[in-house]
């Protein structure tokens, strides 16, 4: 009988201990895109520019997105930050500066996806369902 009672001793006292949550500190960080060509900022529609086979090309729109932002801790484990999609528009100062929140810490390295993953592209496609009633 003394085992059942030191059995239900041991599971009231693990039930007893509660483990304190604290919540996590977020920070934020500016990822700025500077557009080059060469040694030379980029341009739209204004500067011709050669390419290795001396042909002549201009520049008249430059897009994309980025997605699935991570940090990297010093430690090499990776922080994957929410999901979200940042459209970058060498026209438009403003999207080329992103503000993203993160959890505060030490990290020695970004990384992004360029584009949408294939999952956000399959559910942009999708059609909307009419809702019958």
């Amino acid at each position: 009988m003394k085992p059942c009672y030191l059995l239900f001793a041991l599971l009231l006292g693990c039930m007893a201990c509660k483990k304190d949550i604290i919540p996590k500190k977020e920070g934020n960080f500016r990822l700025n895109f500077q557009h080059m060509v060469g040694t030379e900022a980029l341009a739209l529609g204004t500067k011709v520019y050669k390419n290795p086979s001396a042909e002549d090309y201009s520049i008249t729109a430059f897009k994309y997105y980025i997605s699935n932002i991570y940090l990297v801790k010093m430690d090499n484990s990776i922080t994957r930050l929410p999901a979200a999609y940042y459209l970058v528009d060498e026209a438009k100062a403003d999207s080329k500066s992103i503000l993203i929140n993160a959890p505060e810490g030490e990290y020695r390295a970004i990384g992004f996806k360029l584009g949408w993953t294939a999952y956000a592209m399959s559910a942009a496609r999708r059609p909307m369902r009419s809702i019958r009633r």
